[in-house]
């Protein structure tokens, strides 16, 4: 059994390789649940929410953003991308698998945000008959 994690396609670039060969770029970073709350006393936790709130209403020139720390880079030329056979798309989590020498992407855990996982019904005129 090999080790599988969480992770999210952060950013997709191109590049080319010394040899002049097309090639992607992929950086992944770990999804996990944000835990860093859990040592901290709920009275400084409202303090620093109330500080927050401030400076998010301050402007838009305030970003409260962590920096993201990628967990890995993949450079593959186009022929590797193809043999993954999924298409990763930024800000996707796909659930990966590192079993001997092989990295393995599980479609199954692809997060469709904002997109319908089936086509919606198609609508019926009152005078078709069906």
């Amino acid at each position: 059994m090999g080790i599988q994690t969480l992770v999210r396609v952060n950013k997709i670039e191109s590049y080319r390789d010394l040899n002049g060969s097309l090639g992607k770029k992929i950086e992944l970073v770990e999804e996990n649940e944000d835990h860093s709350n859990a040592l901290v006393p709920e009275e400084v936790q409202a303090v620093i929410s109330s500080v927050k709130t401030v400076l998010a209403q301050m402007g838009p020139q305030i970003q409260l953003t962590k920096p993201v720390m990628p967990k890995m880079i993949l450079f593959l030329t186009e022929d590797e991308y193809d043999d993954l056979d999924v298409s990763l798309d930024v800000n996707q989590t796909y659930q990966i698998l590192f079993e001997g020498q092989a990295i393995k992407f599980n479609k199954e855990y692809e997060q469709y945000i904002g997109k319908p996982i089936t086509p919606p019904p198609k609508p019926v005129k009152q005078n078709e008959e069906p």
